[in-house]
């Protein structure tokens, strides 16, 4: 949301961002800051002390619960940070519009949009940066990792594995939903609270390009996709690390197979990953490692100490993908839904090792695209490994669809989307 908030400020819009405290320096060097207090104040490196219990469960028991803590709990102080900031915004710009544009699982504008009491912005546009949880007739429940299916068979499995979901699995943060809208004064929504992020707003601009998400015979005309944002936007201000082996790996006459290799942000647990790939591939000279530990600074020594890194391997603590995905033949991927549009945006063909929180529908959806090889785990064992990257550069047609789904996104303008659709809905 800051590369959108940046890329709009660039075409002349003046921005106000609601977020958590602790981006609060870095949003007022080119935004006006308006915090979310109380509960909803957390950030994503956060959620494992805020919520020590919530990888103690099944998967499903996980995602269920992260559902309800971290998104439908968040509803109320998310609410009460947008009012706060549409009150400000009106008293000191009488009579200008206030268009309200924010991700797709912030949840504070859905009081509003069933009736609740409040200052009203000229619209609402959500932007989608998971994979669309919007329940469909054509494809079995989000979190399930599993391909649609539009024949009569599938479309009847569907609808009752759907139903389920939403009766059974997630009946406990549905009961919350309707309660914490009850409590601020608004109506009962009468769907369910994952379908109403899509259907409630004006509109919901997914970033990515269609090829990479199900097909939906039953969707509403608002879900649109304006294709991944644009190379660059992602960390863009940040001064990036630049190790001494850099030239090494992004010469263009590099004749070694490069790999690289992340763990993400949120499921980041080093020995899931990054030391399995690193083993992989400890005996293969002619084979780079290249592993990003996503933390500035950070080696490791500091994570492991008596681990001995491969000579092959190059580690460093925190670069923008977009600076090293163009230079790698496979990205082995955790499933991170921003790593994934960054690896279509630059062509580079994946394998995906991730089942928690949305990884299981990410790595399903680059396998859909047939951009990656799926592994269905987070935790997969070398041999798999080396069998997966192995036949991604091997097999041709990884990277030739690489390369199409690059030129289509690289051909679309997410930014430039976003200003046309504000304009057509102020009627500016």
């Amino acid at each position: 949301m800051t590369a959108i908030g940046q890329g709009l400020k660039s075409k002349g819009y003046e921005v106000s961002f609601v977020c958590a405290t602790d981006y609060e320096e870095r949003i007022k060097k080119w935004a006006t800051f308006f915090p979310i207090l109380s509960y909803g104040n957390y950030t994503e490196k956060e959620l494992n002390t805020k919520w020590p219990t919530r990888k103690s469960g099944t998967k499903l028991q996980n995602l269920v619960f992260d559902n309800e803590h971290e998104f439908v709990n968040s509803m109320a102080d998310q609410h009460h940070a947008q009012q706060h900031a549409l009150g400000v915004l009106k008293m000191q710009h009488p009579g200008r519009e206030v268009v309200v544009v924010n991700e797709g699982m912030f949840m504070g504008c859905l009081p509003l949009l069933f009736g609740a009491q409040g200052i009203k912005p000229a619209a609402i546009i959500s932007v989608g940066v998971i994979p669309v949880c919007l329940s469909s007739i054509d494809h079995p429940p989000f979190g399930q990792g599993r391909f649609p299916d539009s024949s009569p068979e599938g479309r009847e499995k569907n609808i009752a594995l759907t139903k389920k979901m939403k009766e059974v699995d997630f009946a406990s943060p549905q009961l919350k939903f309707i309660q914490e809208l009850d409590a601020l004064g608004a109506k009962d929504p009468g769907m369910f609270f994952l379908d109403a992020i899509y259907r409630k707003p004006d509109l919901f601009l997914q970033a990515c390009i269609s090829d990479v998400e199900y097909k939906r015979s039953d969707a509403p005309s608002t879900l649109q996709y304006i294709g991944s944002l644009p190379k660059g936007s992602r960390g863009a201000g940040e001064e990036p690390e630049r190790p001494e082996w850099w030239s090494e790996v992004t010469s263009p006459s590099c004749s070694k197979r490069r790999i690289f290799v992340t763990q993400g942000t949120v499921a980041n647990e080093i020995h899931s990953l990054l030391v399995p790939t690193m083993n992989a591939f400890s005996s293969q000279p002619d084979t780079l490692v290249i592993v990003a530990l996503s933390q500035r600074g950070a080696t490791f020594s500091s994570f492991l100490p008596d681990y001995k890194v491969p000579l092959n391997v190059r580690e460093f603590g925190y670069v923008p993908y977009d600076d090293i995905l163009p230079h790698c033949d496979v990205f082995v991927t955790n499933g991170g839904y921003g790593g994934f549009q960054q690896a279509v945006i630059n062509g580079t063909p994946m394998v995906v090792c991730g089942d928690t929180e949305d990884k299981a529908d990410v790595a399903a959806r680059a396998e859909y695209a047939g951009v990656a090889i799926n592994l269905r785990t987070a935790t997969p064992s070398e041999e798999m490994l080396r069998r997966a990257v192995d036949e991604i550069t091997k097999n041709e047609k990884y990277m030739n669809r690489s390369l199409e789904l690059k030129s289509k996104a690289n051909a679309m303008d997410p930014i430039g989307i976003i200003d046309e659709r504000i304009k057509e809905l102020v009627g500016s």
